[in-house]
């Protein structure tokens, strides 16, 4: 895996790509920056990972990884993203589809089984 270092705090959002070529997300944000021909404008971080590993970064970091070149093993990974109690459901202008409709109000607190809560609120 390798990141572009401070690209979180650029105060942008790119348009997420996909590795089949079509995109779920619309087009409603700007493109991805051509990162290649101006990687010597950037500092690049980057961590060989094995089976198990868990690698935690900013949502808004531009991170990359080769694609898988084995045909005898599948490449899998899974996102989770966490939130602070304070964060409302927003679904206008959102950029990451749900796999369901969550069944709260736009504003509500992101109380219900598809944003399960981890640790209980200190008291």
């Amino acid at each position: 895996m390798e990141y572009l270092v401070g690209s979180h705090r650029w105060g942008r959002r790119f348009q997420p790509q996909s590795f089949t070529g079509d995109s779920r997300y619309g087009q409603t944000m700007e493109p991805v920056p051509d990162i290649e021909a101006e990687r010597d404008q950037h500092v690049f971080r980057s961590f060989e990972t094995e089976p198990g590993d868990c690698l935690v970064h900013h949502g808004l970091i531009l991170h990359s990884a080769p694609g898988n070149s084995r045909v005898d093993r599948r490449r899998r990974a899974l996102a989770t993203r966490f939130c602070g109690d304070d964060v409302t459901y927003r679904p206008e202008g959102s950029f990451q589809p749900l796999i369901r409709e969550p069944g709260i109000p736009s504003g509500a607190p992101l109380e219900c089984d598809l944003f399960p809560r981890v640790w209980p609120r200190a008291a």
